[in-house]
């Protein structure tokens, strides 16, 4: 008995979540959550658009507290209508945007190109979106877009990405819409913690390194310098010892007492013979 007892409240859980999302379409729902609790039961719904639920003066969120009270028969309910913080990294709200602009008549491929920037502009670290139906012609295919990254598998594929599943009803026939945003990196504590050890111990030899031959290119240029002033010293001792003044040919001629002329000996003695 306890068990039928569950499985009916989860239908009506279901009913309830499928009756907002039609009914409020234009409010862009990305979830609803239902809590009971023994004084009434709380209806929490995330959308982007809230003015649409509450309505003037509240009145919409009246005839909704109403209708779940005596047709889906919620004891006391109470809707709770809060806002998305960030429409564009939910894929429910960004999957009923899509279908709204399909509805207005533009074309797919602009419309899924067009939202794909926005989402990676939005702080996502990728996005995948498919259109399925007849979408140009008689022939039904179906399209995917993709970028930036997404995981497809494993625990990282269920936790940190978000998916959502929308339709629109057009004259060819339904389109479906398929979103799949991944909103956040998988955390691996092991291997940050690793990665972390790492770029510590080289930071802390490379400034190790950095101190120490700071140390000693101090050292070699005080030393260089003391080598440099010893060299020039010994060199102008020795310049000063080797120094004495050459002699030109001139003097060398006029001590001598002979020309320096070439050949001008031989000639000169043979016209005097």
């Amino acid at each position: 008995m306890i068990e039928r007892k569950f499985v009916q409240q989860a239908m009506m859980n279901l009913e309830v979540k499928e009756f907002l999302r039609n009914e409020l379409k234009k409010a862009q729902i990305s979830h609803v959550d239902i809590h009971r609790t023994p004084l009434n039961t709380y209806v929490i719904v995330y959308c982007a658009k809230p003015g649409f639920i509450i309505g003037r003066g509240g009145r919409k969120i009246d005839q909704l507290t109403e209708i779940l009270e005596k047709e889906y028969g919620l004891f006391k309910p109470y809707i709770d209508v809060r806002l998305v913080e960030n429409p564009w990294l939910d894929a429910a709200i960004v999957a009923r945007r899509i279908g709204e602009e399909l509805e207005r008549g533009k074309k797919h491929r602009a419309v899924v190109q067009r939202f794909l920037r926005k989402i990676m502009e939005a702080g996502a670290y990728g996005a995948e979106i498919r259109v399925s139906g007849k979408l140009s012609g008689e022939r039904a295919r179906s399209e995917v877009f993709r970028i930036g990254y997404l995981k497809k598998c494993g625990e990282p594929a269920n936790e940190n990405v978000d998916k959502a599943r929308d339709y629109v009803v057009l004259k060819p026939g339904k389109i479906g819409i398929k979103v799949a945003i991944m909103v956040s990196l998988p955390e691996v504590s092991v291997l940050e913690k690793n990665i972390a050890e790492l770029k510590l111990e080289k930071t802390e030899e490379k400034t190790s390194i950095e101190e120490s031959s700071e140390k000693v290119s101090e050292e070699e240029k005080k030393e260089v310098i003391k080598e440099g002033e010893r060299k020039k010293e010994e060199t102008k001792k020795s310049h000063d010892r080797s120094y004495r003044p050459r002699k030109g040919k001139a003097f060398r001629s006029k001590k001598r007492g002979m020309s320096r002329r070439r050949g001008s000996g031989k000639k000169l003695s043979n016209k005097g013979e």
